[in-house]
């Protein structure tokens, strides 16, 4: 069985076949809750565009495959799902 997770996908930056048209998971991250090695939770991110300023932390975390720290909550983007991909389901 193959299983897919949006925590697994971030961890590992997937990509996929799309990847130059729709970009890899960290262009869709707007934010993250983390859990830090020292057991202290932050955030890194804003839901909203205009709120973002600083360095992009989330670049760094996405791929790092939890060494950095682990991931509680993401706030992704979502689009309609493109007409010319038929065999795209949602389970």
């Amino acid at each position: 069985m193959s299983v897919s997770t949006v925590g697994g996908a971030i961890n590992e930056n997937s990509g996929g076949m799309r990847c130059a048209r729709y970009g890899v998971v960290k262009d869709w991250i707007l934010k993250l809750d983390v859990v830090l090695a020292d057991g202290s939770e932050t955030t890194f991110g804003e839901a909203i565009y205009k709120n973002r300023g600083g360095f992009n932390i989330i670049d760094l975390i996405a791929g790092s495959e939890g060494t950095l720290c682990i991931v509680k909550k993401a706030w992704l983007k979502i689009i309609a799902m493109p007409k010319n991909l038929p065999h795209c389901r949602i389970l």
